[in-house]
C-alpha cells in the first residue's frame, strides 16, 4: 500500500511525499525541487496524511540542513491532525536510507527550545525507533501557547548563558509572561525540571510591558 501527497506552485509540482506501509506505522519520503536527499519521517498508520504534510514542508526548507539539528517550521500547518513546529533531524542511512539522506523526529513540547545533542538524548530514549508521535498534550486548544512559553524560557536561559545584551532577555520575559497570561495562569502540564526554576525566578504572573 502506498499513498502520496504533492504540493503544487504556479501548476508545478515543488513538493512530493509517499507513505509505504511498514507494520504499524507508515514510512515517509519526501523529497522537493530544493533539496536532493530524501526526507524521511515513520508514523503511525494512521496518521499518514500528517505525516506527508511535515516532511514535505522539511523537505521544501531552503536552509542548509546538517544533522544532527533541530529545524523549526513556519506555519500553522492546518491540514496536519496534531501541531508540531520543530524536528530533530539524524543521517538516515542507519535506517536503510540512501547516504546523505535525512531523518527527522517531530519533538515534543518538553524537548522545545533545547540544543541537539541533548534533544537526540532525549529523543533516543523517548522514541528508540525515530517514530513521530503526537505530543500526549497536543489536542489541547492552548498546545502551542505553551510551546511558545518553554520556547522563550529557554531562550533566556541560553542568553544569560550568552550574556546577551538584557534588550533581548527583556523581550523573551515578555513573551512568556504573555503566554501565561493565555494560559489562564496555569501551566498545561508539569513544568520541564530545567526550567521550573526560571519559571518561579521570573514570576510570570506580572503583566507583561
Amino acid at each position: 500500500m502506498r499513498e502520496s501527497s504533492f504540493t503544487e506552485a504556479r501548476s508545478e509540482v515543488v513538493a512530493w511525499a509517499f507513505a509505504v506501509e511498514r507494520g504499524d506505522e507508515r514510512l515517509v519520503l519526501a523529497g522537493s525541487v530544493v533539496r536532493e536527499p530524501w526526507v524521511a519521517l515513520a508514523v503511525h498508520a494512521d496518521h499518514p496524511v500528517s505525516g506527508m504534510i511535515y516532511a514535505k514542508a522539511i523537505a521544501a526548507l531552503r536552509e542548509p540542513l546538517v544533522v544532527p539539528s533541530v529545524v523549526r517550521l513556519v506555519g500553522q500547518h492546518q491540514q496536519a491532525s496534531w501541531p508540531c513546529d520543530a524536528f530533530l533531524l539524524s543521517e538516515g542511512e542507519s535506517r536503510g536510507l540512501r547516504p546523505g539522506d535525512l531523518w527527522a523526529t517531530g519533538l515534543h513540547a518538553e524537548e522545545i527550545g533545547l540544543d541537539a545533542a541533548t534533544v537526540t538524548d532525549r529523543v533516543n530514549m523517548r522514541a528508540p525507533g525515530g517514530r513521530t508521535t503526537p505530543d500526549p498534550a497536543a489536542g489541547s486548544p492552548v498546545f502551542r501557547t505553551w510551546v511558545k512559553l518553554l520556547r522563550a524560557l529557554r531562550r533566556i536561559e541560553r542568553s544569560k548563558a550568552l550574556a546577551a545584551p538584557q534588550l533581548i532577555i527583556d523581550n523573551d520575559i515578555t513573551l512568556a509572561r504573555r503566554a501565561w497570561q493565555k494560559l489562564g495562569g496555569k501551566p498545561l502540564t508539569t513544568f520541564p525540571a530545567d526550567v521550573l526554576p526560571l519559571a518561579q525566578e521570573l514570576d510570570l504572573s506580572r503583566d507583561p510591558p
